[in-house]
């Protein structure tokens, strides 16, 4: 278990205010048919929609190691585009990104039906996020971890199950920064279908003992031992 001394939060919410205004922010998810226009954006270099600046373009797995500490097999974005989007006259921080689902996805679930578990959706929507907040808030965050704390009003859609070979694709928003606090809004995509909107996913940023090796590999940072007092 990692010590709380490892982790300080970076900038955490303490006023009871704050966080009841925070309760009260009520978003409107990422339509589906938004969603899958943006897909676009993945593959077209050049800007479909005079609305859209893109800021970060992560074309491979090797782009995605240089935000994410994540690494195989709980590494589960393939690419991703970082975006500004005006919409009704504000500018939106937003990110689409994909992954193509695999056997390996699907281990044991279930032997002869693979299936894409729930958890992992859920853990797809965090590294988006993640990726979305680290490119996009460095000055607030720095090297600190995005990691969700709370997901408010988780709907399903009408996809049905997510079977490999199957491409997933998730548009997320941010809706409030404040230190290293944050909340998105994220819909998930499949076959031009819904497979989950979540209205709100919280993330706390955090700092782990981790560090980023030349070769681009993670592993644990060691913390300096405290020397033990003369008697």
């Amino acid at each position: 278990m990692l010590k709380t001394s490892f982790c300080p939060l970076i900038h955490p919410i303490e006023s009871k205010t704050q966080i009841s205004c925070i309760r009260r922010i009520r978003p409107m998810s990422i339509q589906i048919v938004e969603a899958v226009k943006l897909q676009q954006l993945l593959d077209k270099r050049t800007s479909f929609d005079d609305t859209i600046e893109v800021v970060t373009r992560l074309d491979s797995i090797k782009d995605i190691k240089k935000v994410l500490f994540n690494r195989e097999p709980y590494l589960l974005i393939d690419r991703a585009v970082v975006f500004h989007q005006d919409v009704d006259g504000q500018t939106k921080n937003r990110i689409i990104g994909q992954l193509t689902i695999t056997d390996q996805h699907c281990a044991g679930h279930y032997p002869g039906y693979p299936m894409l578990p729930f958890a992992i959706m859920g853990e797809i929507i965090g590294q988006v996020g993640a990726i979305l907040l680290t490119t996009s808030y460095w000055t607030e965050i720095g090297d600190a971890v995005p990691l969700v704390v709370e997901v408010t009003n988780l709907r399903s859609g009408n996809s049905g199950p997510i079977f490999p070979g199957d491409v997933l694709t998730v548009v997320a928003e941010v809706i409030l920064m404040r230190g290293g606090f944050s909340i998105l809004t994220a819909t998930m995509i499949v076959r031009d279908e819904t497979v989950i909107t979540l209205d709100k996913v919280s993330f706390l940023a955090v700092r782990l003992p981790l560090k980023r090796l030349e070769n681009g590999d993670v592993e644990h940072e060691q913390q300096p031992q405290p020397v033990p007092a003369e008697v």
